[in-house]
């Protein structure tokens, strides 16, 4: 009779390696399949090599598998191929039951591992959001900027953290000579090969910080935070099945969601500075009088506003 012990995933057992396994108390590795049966799992492994399994009319070499207690109280491993060819459905019931519990276990390990050091993040975010120039202030100071800029200069600055651009160029227009020259070469212009209108670009240097536009920080934070006080809320031991694999799901994704806050953060630092900004009126695609409001932009760097504005 297979028998499902009332502290399984407590007592499910991990392998590291084939070692670990013929260490087991009563652990057998020629066990005949025909004088025995299964009573409950012991535990699943994965090695990288390969190892002989347990049953004495097989020793086949495999990586992954079954250990399971024996009605005659040995511990003996079984390969899954081994396993559903001697014993049929009663290996896959244990089977099925070991990789459930083995997959709880660690949904309840990642999702304790979180919330151990939980404590740390929780004052690592709020000193993120609300430091001198922390997500709330890149948050104010986006929403600023993106109120006082004409549509083309900001569509210009999101398409270019679209595409991962930062190279701004001044775009000079060639009459005379150097047109007629320029034609003849085909040099590209804005125009494209031979066109009737010649440009010459200049580079004119890097919009850094430019990511900032892909996301805001502020609200990526605050949800984060949100997030995190949900996920505190969770009791891996009594919740259900999808509340867990939610909660280890998070756990999981945390330090990876943070860190791309903290370079968000780290993006609007180096965007809203004197030397980009003097480079936004080299944007392209953008009109004359958008260009000349970008090279009279009076900005407070500090506060992370206009000086004198719309916005204000």
């Amino acid at each position: 009779m297979i028998v499902a012990h009332p502290n399984a995933i407590e007592d499910l057992a991990e392998f590291p390696d084939f070692a670990s396994i013929q260490a087991l108390p009563h652990f057998a590795g020629d066990v005949d399949p025909a004088a025995v049966s299964l009573v409950k799992p012991i535990g699943v492994y994965r090695f990288r090599d390969k190892v002989p399994c347990g049953l004495k009319s097989c020793h086949t070499p495999h990586l992954k598998g079954l250990v399971a207690l024996t009605s005659h109280g040995t511990a003996v491993n079984i390969g899954n191929i081994c396993g559903r060819n001697h014993f049929g459905e009663q290996f896959a019931v244990l089977l099925r039951m070991a990789v459930r519990y083995d997959q709880r276990r660690f949904q309840i390990n990642k999702v304790r591992e979180l919330k151990a050091v939980a404590g740390r993040y929780r004052i690592e975010m709020e000193s993120l959001m609300q430091s001198p120039k922390g997500a709330a202030w890149c948050n104010r100071a986006c929403r600023r900027l993106s109120d006082l800029l004409p549509s083309d200069a900001l569509h210009a600055l999101k398409e270019m953290a679209r595409r991962g651009e930062s190279s701004v160029y001044e775009e000079i227009h060639l009459t005379g000579e150097e047109a007629w020259l320029s034609r003849q070469l085909g040099t590209r212009s804005s125009q494209g090969f031979g066109s009737r209108e010649a440009v010459r670009r200049n580079y004119k240097g890097q919009l850094v910080g430019i990511a900032v536009w892909n996301d805001d920080p502020g609200r990526s934070l605050y949800l984060l935070q949100e997030e995190l006080e949900s996920f505190l809320k969770v009791d891996p031991m009594n919740c259900k099945a999808k509340e867990l694999r939610h909660a280890a799901d998070f756990a999981a994704t945390f330090e990876s969601r943070l860190t791309k806050v903290r370079e968000q953060v780290d993006a609007a630092r180096r965007f809203f500075t004197p030397e980009t900004f003097a480079r936004l009126r080299y944007l392209s695609g953008i009109t004359a009088g958008t260009r000349t409001l970008l090279e009279s932009l009076d900005w407070d760097f500090a506060e992370g506003k206009p000086r004198k504005s719309r916005a204000a």
